[in-house]
């Protein structure tokens, strides 16, 4: 018995610190609550943004990646026209040398 009164609280003292807990925890929710609501709005801002960014980049590379493959079929018909002259010139080269 002695160890109850030592170490556990009597009933009156639970129902004394039951409306300064329950405020307690209250308030403790309610400051969660806001935190978490701030929180969510700022990752949201922040998910928009890097929509942005990342639409921004797609399109960037896409322009670049256009230009590139228009250079490249540029100098690939320049070269077939290359080798075609070039083929043109050594068949007149041999039919006058015959």
């Amino acid at each position: 018995m002695k160890l109850n009164q030592d170490y556990v609280m009597s009933q009156s003292a639970y129902t004394g610190n039951d409306n300064k807990r329950e405020k307690e925890v209250i308030h403790e929710l309610s400051t969660q609550l806001t935190y978490m609501e701030e929180s969510m709005a700022q990752n949201k801002c922040n998910a928009v943004k890097n929509q942005k960014r990342v639409k921004t980049d797609i399109k960037k590379k896409t322009k670049e990646n256009t230009s590139l493959i228009m250079d490249l079929n540029a100098i690939k018909f320049e070269d077939k026209r290359g080798v075609i002259t070039l083929k043109n010139r050594q068949l007149d080269h041999t039919m006058l040398q015959s």
